[in-house]
């Protein structure tokens, strides 16, 4: 099976990532969701998966009466060029850098307009909240440019709710609303976003 991987989350009960152990070490359990519709569950060796929303993926899916397991997930790779020069190599590491960064510049914004007000703020959680949104789309240099030039524009766009149409003023449990305008405008640069190499 083939199709664009649209969603990846931790399967947590009593607040803990569920796990299991085999000879071949600790693996831990994830709900996924593809754009031809199929959805179950992955599991990883690591509780941050390289996966990366927004990519095609090859993939096995088996169901039984317990769900459907996704197994054998591999990144469908663009096709290359010629030239005989060997691509730069892609720093995941850098990357995470680059998306706490723009976290931590987008928290100073948002923070800023006071969205948040003063007595309530929690500067390091905002950032953390932001960078956990980023962190799915690190794992590719593509994606990982978009992500953060989507939540730039989203921050933007809740700044612009605050002055123009004088919303209240959110506290940090309250940023959810910000989670559906970064996917609208995320969905809107990956559609327009192949001159991105």
């Amino acid at each position: 099976m083939q199709a664009k991987l649209l969603s990846f989350t931790p399967q947590i009960k009593d607040n803990v990532h569920e796990q299991y152990t085999t000879a071949n070490g600790t693996f831990y359990r994830f709900n996924v969701t593809f754009s031809d519709g199929t959805n179950g569950t992955a599991s990883s060796k690591s509780t941050t998966p390289s996966w990366v929303i927004g990519i095609e993926y090859t993939f096995e899916a088996t169901t039984n009466n317990y769900g459907t397991n996704i197994r054998a997930m591999k990144k469908v790779e663009a096709p290359g060029g010629g030239g005989g020069y060997a691509p730069h190599p892609y720093d995941t590491e850098e990357s995470k850098n680059i998306a706490y960064q723009v976290a931590m510049e987008c928290t100073i914004q948002y923070m800023t307009f006071k969205i948040i007000p003063a007595p309530e703020s929690d500067f390091c959680k905002v950032v953390h909240w932001l960078y956990e949104m980023l962190l799915p789309y690190t794992g590719e240099r593509r994606t990982s440019i978009m992500s953060c030039s989507a939540l730039k524009k989203t921050i933007l766009i809740a700044q612009s709710e605050i002055v123009w149409q004088g919303l209240p003023k959110g506290k940090i449990e309250k940023l959810d609303h910000i989670k559906p305008i970064f996917d609208k405008i995320y969905q809107m640069i990956l559609s327009n976003g192949s001159n991105l190499g």
